[in-house]
């Protein structure tokens, strides 16, 4: 049967189309395939796929920088180890990243939201480690009878947004000393990083601050000597501890023994590590790292400051100025202004912090800045 004229041109008008939606099709899949490998590529943590020899959690971070703040902490050998570890050597030391893990301890609803924004600092800086948040139990719990806690709806959207977008494992804890009122935040205790026994070692930071180098941080965490508790030494005085920065091994015999201590006589955080860990800096070598740097530490800068140096030094800063009473308040701008540092970087650098600690407080937390009381 011989075809008209007009089903050639049919037929033929039909090919292109059919041609052309296909070239068309092929070009959309492609461009989404290489959009969807960016943004897998975007949101994957700082891991490479391990050596061959290795074991799927044996992951090999070559991003890790050298511990640039806490260089000091990891000494020759945690170094020397670090390097192995980023250059892929057979003699490298293997780390399981799901054993290590940054801890955050809030004791009340105020301090809930200054955690979360440093977990998500971690994240956003595809930090390898784990990330823990502790809390009162009786948080958990379903509150019975007619006096409810106000701010504890707030804090469980808190507690449930950060472990759906910045995977924070969420754990209960108890008063140190059995017995004693839960719901006084005074009854729980830092004591209880040695109860996190499912992990190697584990990280406290005092909050609020900023994490500048989450990278350094995880380097201390896997790389520097191991030992049941290091921590910083004291500004105030060098042979004390400071709880600005705890290096915790965790094992429950460790935790049960504090528990007893603290149960015969009562004693706050920093005494009771202090006396049950007696700081000597020849066993803890944190003593040997400077001092967390103060946002106030900026107010000291002088012209010939350099605020890439400070950056380059600096892995996490706290937010502690004694003219102000904390980030979380909204200040008047004159007090404020009185606060900054005079030298122009300096200032730079601690208006971002700041600002970052309320801007990550809405868009973190959906929380505005506490008014401020004045007595």
């Amino acid at each position: 049967m011989l075809l008209t004229s007009a089903q050639v041109s049919m037929f033929a008008s039909s090919g292109v189309v059919f041609v052309f939606t296909l070239m068309l099709f092929l070009a959309g899949y492609t461009l989404q395939q290489k959009s969807v490998s960016s943004l897998q590529q975007a949101i994957r943590p700082n891991t490479p796929a391990p050596p061959p020899s290795a074991s799927p959690q044996e992951v090999l971070v070559q991003t890790l920088p050298p511990s640039r703040a806490f260089g000091s902490v990891l000494g020759s050998a945690g170094q020397r180890a670090l390097n192995l570890y980023k250059s892929g050597s057979p003699e490298a030391k293997r780390i399981d990243w799901k054993r290590l893990a940054h801890v955050q301890l809030v004791k009340d609803h105020g301090e809930v939201c200054s955690a979360i924004m440093l977990f998500e600092e971690l994240h956003a800086q595809k930090s390898p480690t784990q990330r823990v948040l502790m809390f009162p139990r009786t948080w958990a719990l379903e509150e019975r009878g007619e006096i409810l806690d106000p701010y504890l709806e707030s804090t469980k959207r808190l507690m449930r947004a950060a472990a759906r977008r910045y995977q924070v494992v969420l754990r209960p804890m108890t008063p140190l000393v059995e017995g004693t009122d839960d719901s006084t935040p005074s009854s729980y205790s830092l004591a209880s990083l040695f109860a996190l026994s499912e992990y190697d070692r584990v990280m406290y930071l005092q909050p609020p601050g900023h994490i500048f180098d989450a990278g350094s941080l995880a380097s201390v965490l896997a790389f520097s000597p191991q030992a049941p508790l290091m921590s910083l030494q004291s500004r105030a005085s060098p042979s004390e501890r400071s709880l600005e920065m705890l290096l915790v091994n965790p094992s429950m015999p460790s935790y049960r023994h504090l528990a007893t201590r603290n149960a015969k006589h009562a004693e706050d955080d920093l005494s009771l590590l202090q006396s049950s860990f007696p700081y000597t800096q020849d066993t803890h070598t944190l003593a040997n790292a400077a001092y967390l740097p103060y946002t106030s530490d900026l107010r000291a800068a002088t012209e010939d400051f350099n605020s890439t140096a400070f950056l380059d030094e600096a892995s996490y800063i706290r937010i502690v100025d004694a003219e102000l009473p904390g980030p979380e308040f909204d200040v008047p701008y004159p007090d404020r202004v009185a606060a900054r540092p005079r030298v122009p970087d300096a200032e730079a650098i601690w208006s971002r912090v700041y600002d970052g600690f309320r801007v990550g407080r809405m868009s973190i937390c959906g929380l505005d800045l506490e008014p401020l009381r004045r007595e």
